[in-house]
């Protein structure tokens, strides 16, 4: 049955793929001559969920390249100075998560202030500035700056942010970037929507480390308990202490362990299972660059959590098998796949609105 559901799932990603290259010839010819003499707008990202985004609102008007290659771990990496620099030199924007959040963007804005870059660089007090509502850390009290790029209303806030600095950069196709972020939006918030209705109601969970505060929270769970402090910490005495304590008190129904948290400290997860918690294991670092892919991934997992299991299974973690991971990832690029459609019929149903108001005005 699961090969027959690969095969029909391979078969739908195929017919949807091939739509897209259908509308972005269409679009691309369209614009053609808007586009004519504009060379694309340089843009520079630190992280892959970022250049999902610039990507998504810029389409064929900007070039994007990111600092931290897919795979590595953004909280460790720094590429060589004159790596970074040649990266940087031609940029019009450069779009950071921090202003202080990873080594690569303390150096982005050390070289602004020496006056090697001329860049525009746009952090999270920009998205602040656009809605964006930056949670405290419940360990430490501090913003948490850790994981809205993987919420969806975050990369809603991020959206609207990345137009208008486009708009700003390129004028003349203010309507372009403005059209394209609010399909992006749109679809953002109506899975939003959607996904708020299966997740189930009053669960109460505790979070292995703070980038998963974002999605939680804005799924409606009820985060009642954090283990680590921050990303690199390991979990000391008194963190072990604590969880224990929260479980005796049953105030921990479900524990959520991020895929980054898994490999750094895979004692959490003995830990967990040793202590008979429900777990449930989030692929942030696998989605990071489909980030609108991770709350669904986390919805599904939830609601795994509350359908009976088979009486012979007695798994305490519910951590999906490869399998079923990579069911759920072609599912999800899938869907993916068809928002990309959606979104460039809707551009060029835009456009040829637009240019037949345009003709209209001339005659």
């Amino acid at each position: 049955m699961r090969e027959v559901s690969m095969s029909r799932m391979t078969a739908l990603l195929a017919v949807t793929l091939l739509l897209i290259a259908i509308v972005s010839v269409t679009v691309e010819g369209m614009h053609a001559s808007a586009s004519e003499g504009i060379s694309s707008i340089h843009v520079v990202v630190s992280s892959s969920s970022l250049l999902w985004i610039v990507k998504g609102v810029g389409g064929d008007l900007v070039s994007v390249v990111n600092i931290v290659p897919p795979g590595t771990d953004p909280h460790t990496y720094e590429p060589p100075p004159s790596q970074l620099i040649s990266m940087l030199k031609r940029a019009d924007v450069v779009f950071i998560t921090g202003p202080t959040h990873l080594p690569v963007e303390l150096r982005i804005r050390e070289l602004a202030r020496e006056g090697a870059i001329k860049a525009v660089i746009v952090d999270y007090e920009d998205y602040v500035r656009h809605g964006l509502k930056i949670l405290p850390n419940p360990r430490t009290g501090l913003p948490n700056p850790h994981g809205y790029l993987f919420s969806l209303t975050g990369l809603c806030v991020v959206a609207r942010t990345v137009s208008d600095v486009l708009s700003a950069i390129d004028p003349t196709h203010a309507t372009y970037f403005k059209a394209r972020a609010d399909a992006l939006v749109q679809n953002l918030m109506s899975e939003l929507s959607a996904l708020r209705e299966t997740v189930p109601h009053g669960l109460r969970v505790g979070l292995a480390g703070p980038p998963l505060q974002y999605v939680t929270e804005e799924l409606g769970l009820n985060v009642t308990f954090m283990l680590l402090p921050d990303v690199e910490s390991e979990p000391s005495e008194n963190d072990v202490t604590a969880l224990i304590n929260a479980v005796k008190a049953h105030e921990i129904d479900a524990f959520l362990i991020s895929d980054m948290v898994a490999a750094k400290n895979p004692k959490v997860i003995t830990l967990v299972q040793g202590l008979g918690i429900p777990a449930v294991l989030v692929p942030i670092a696998k989605y990071s660059s489909t980030p609108h892919v991770i709350s669904p991934a986390l919805t599904w997992e939830l609601r795994s959590l509350t359908q009976p299991r088979s009486s012979g299974s007695d798994e305490r973690i519910s951590s999906s098998s490869g399998d079923e991971w990579e069911l759920l990832h072609e599912f999800a690029v899938w869907l993916a796949a068809c928002e990309a459609v959606l979104i460039l019929v809707l551009i060029t149903i835009l456009t040829r609105y637009r240019r037949v108001i345009m003709n209209a005005t001339l005659k």
